[in-house]
């Protein structure tokens, strides 16, 4: 799996399928990074029910959502403020994410707190 070694973030549901389904270009963060290239994305075990229920027609399966597993890939372009994407919320570090690639099936893994590497 290429995904073995790389750098990982866990992100609360629906967030993280919007992301790997290539709806969600910007991740809200309260810190910058200084990564770029492969992040791995893993949906966390929370769902945050108001998002789910304003971004639900987006959502491929908002009924069956996956949790406490890997998503896919995304790519880390820039860390900016002030981006103009329709995600991006003021006063946060904006994570500019491209070239989402869903996995087939999720991969049940244990996140973990900031960016993980993630464990064969």
């Amino acid at each position: 799996m290429r995904a073995i070694g790389a750098r990982a973030l866990t992100i609360r549901q629906p967030w993280a399928s919007l992301i790997i389904e290539g709806h969600k270009d910007i991740e809200n963060r309260s810190r910058p990074t200084r990564h770029r290239g492969l992040l791995v994305i893993h949906a966390g075990l929370a769902t945050e029910e108001d998002a789910l229920h304003q971004y639900r027609r987006l959502l491929q399966r908002p009924d069956d959502l996956p949790h406490g597993a890997i998503l896919g890939t995304v790519e880390v372009v820039d860390c900016i403020e002030g981006a103009r994407s329709r995600w991006a919320e003021p006063g946060n570090w904006h994570w500019v994410l491209a070239d989402p690639r869903p996995f087939r099936k999720p991969i049940p893994v244990k996140g973990a707190l900031s960016l993980w590497r993630v464990k064969g």
